[in-house]
């Protein structure tokens, strides 16, 4: 404990006290409780985004035109269903197959329709056989696939036909730069 010198200003209930308070030990608090909590809730939404990230998967489309094919010519006379041929660029790494989901917009302002592919032609096709068969104009070597479009629709044959065809799908945290490079497509 400090005594008081003789002769000094301070009284000795003065420098006690403020002995006494010096050997307090007090811890300085930094956050407040609603900053605190807050703060919590703020990393449970990034763990929760992080999660959603990783786990999940968006949809890959390859892009195709064609145009909706004359019932006759189809096949397709006895239950009235139209049909359209697709036009897909050829890639190595593209495998359509027989029940994929395709997305198709028939003409500029005609219907929208959510299908799936019925038959892939095994056989590349060039563009000028495509031209020659189906007065369609493509750039790019092509696989054809064959979609129902559904019936009721005569007034559409010979309609261009743009379409999205889902191919395989990749995770969300891909799309974020510098990730694509870690992951692999799903």
């Amino acid at each position: 404990m400090i005594s008081a010198p003789k002769g000094t200003i301070f009284r000795k209930e003065a420098i006690q006290k403020y002995s006494q308070g010096r050997d307090k030990n007090v811890l300085p608090q930094f956050v407040l409780p609603p900053i605190f909590v807050f703060l919590w809730c703020l990393l449970a939404l990034f763990v929760s985004a992080a999660i959603t990230a990783w786990l999940g998967h968006v949809p890959v489309y390859a892009a195709g035109v064609g145009v909706v094919l004359d019932p006759s010519s189809s096949g397709n006379t006895a239950n009235g269903e139209m049909t359209a041929v697709i036009f897909i660029p050829y890639s190595s790494s593209l495998h359509l197959q027989r029940g994929q989901p395709v997305n198709i917009q028939i003409g500029q302002a005609g219907p929208k329709i959510s299908t799936a592919i019925g038959a892939v032609d095994s056989q590349i096709l060039s563009p000028s056989e495509v031209r020659k068969q189906f007065l369609v104009s493509i750039t790019d070597p092509s696989v054809a696939a064959t979609v129902l479009v559904g019936p009721h629709l005569s007034l559409y044959t010979g309609s261009p036909v743009q379409a999205q065809v889902e191919v395989s799908s990749r995770r969300l945290l891909s799309l974020f730069p510098g990730f694509d490079a870690f992951l692999k497509d799903t």
